[in-house]
């Protein structure tokens, strides 16, 4: 994933865990939330539950349940090794990165922020661990049968932009199974 050349930045307005700089572009000037890229999974156990994290975000001022993501932070890690890492943190479980498969790249929101989210899913058999949350981190594991979720996101309870790609596809691709598309 590349990340923005912040030397062609014009100035800086906020620097701290994201960067907020003022971009001139055609004559206009332009708010850009400068963030570090993600990764996020989609994990189907064998009982083909779907493991969501649930926990409150701040800038929504509300609890949401959302696929287990992680920011690109970690030098010299690839998203997968991130991602399949951030599994374990986020919900205590482990698979082989071999499960994973990659699904493909998203903006986050190309309107004023910079964040790409490479997108995976996995499936089959995990491991049980630990949850390793960091001091400010309070996640819940929640497991939804897949169709239950898929009807939870048509219904706008569950809402994140990648959740939804990934509920999606896999919707479709259980479609096309089904009727040999």
């Amino acid at each position: 994933m590349k990340e923005l050349d912040i030397y062609n930045l014009d100035s800086v307005i906020y620097d701290g865990h994201i960067k907020v700089v003022s971009k001139e572009h055609e004559g206009r000037w332009w708010d850009v939330v400068v963030s570090k890229n993600a990764c996020a999974i989609m994990y189907i156990d064998e009982e083909d539950n779907v493991w969501f994290a649930k926990q409150y975000r701040v800038p929504l001022g509300k609890e949401i349940i959302e696929l287990p993501a992680e920011t690109m932070d970690k030098p010299g890690k690839t998203s997968l090794e991130v991602i399949v890492e951030g599994l374990e943190e986020e919900c205590g479980i482990q698979i082989d990165p071999r499960q994973v498969k990659y699904f493909g790249q998203v903006e986050s929101s190309g309107g004023h922020d910079t964040e790409m989210v490479d997108l995976f899913y996995a499936y089959g058999p995990h491991k049980v661990t630990q949850q390793r949350l960091d001091d400010a981190e309070k996640i819940e594991v929640v497991k939804i049968p897949f169709n239950k979720a898929y009807e939870m996101m048509q219904k706008g309870g569950i809402q994140g932009s990648k959740t939804a790609i990934l509920l999606q596809n896999e919707y479709i691709h259980r479609l096309e199974q089904k009727y040999h598309i």
